[in-house]
């Protein structure tokens, strides 16, 4: 942050907070009041009778800032409509945009190094001496890499299975 950005939250606990809050009758916006609750239960219930969707004024906006947020919304939705939809090739016989990303997607599979051998990592880190703090954080860093490695592994797998036909495009791949 900045002094700018320490400025405006200044200004903002200024005017937001105080005792005045905590008088009768104090509101935040329309239907928007500081519960007074004894329990959790007490506060669960008053955040579910909050509307589900807030209005812009409740934000201190112009109820056009909603228009426009829906307007973006469904132009977001429809460009990635589009970007989904297939792309027609060319009629020069190339490569389809399938089998491009399938090549790819082996490629990365075969440069992928293997998943590491849990018994030996210990073994190793044993040898090493495993309390020291540096091994300590190297046996971490290895339990990470294994995740992302097993992760990187089952998303290229399945999309090679969904170019396939095999299973189901999803929106992760």
């Amino acid at each position: 942050t900045d002094d700018f950005d320490k400025r405006l939250l200044n200004t903002f606990a200024k005017v937001w907070f105080g005792d005045f809050m905590f008088q009768s009758g104090f509101t935040f916006y329309t239907g928007y009041v500081l519960p007074k609750c004894a329990n959790h239960a007490q506060f669960m219930d008053h955040i579910d009778q909050l509307p589900p969707v807030d209005t812009p004024e409740a934000f201190g906006l112009h109820p056009n800032a909603d228009i426009t947020y829906q307007e973006n919304t469904a132009m977001t939705l429809l460009d990635t409509m589009l970007n989904i939809q297939p792309k027609d090739s060319s009629s020069g016989g190339g490569e389809t945009r399938e089998s491009v990303v399938q090549r790819q997607a082996n490629d990365m599979l075969e440069r992928l190094p293997a998943l590491y051998v849990p018994h030996q990592v210990k073994a190793r880190l044993q040898k090493m001496g495993s309390i020291a703090p540096m091994n300590i954080f190297l046996r971490q860093e290895l339990d990470r890499m294994q995740r992302v490695i097993m992760s990187v592994q089952l998303t290229l797998t399945d999309l090679n299975l969904a170019i396939d036909g095999t299973i189901i495009m999803s929106e992760n791949l």
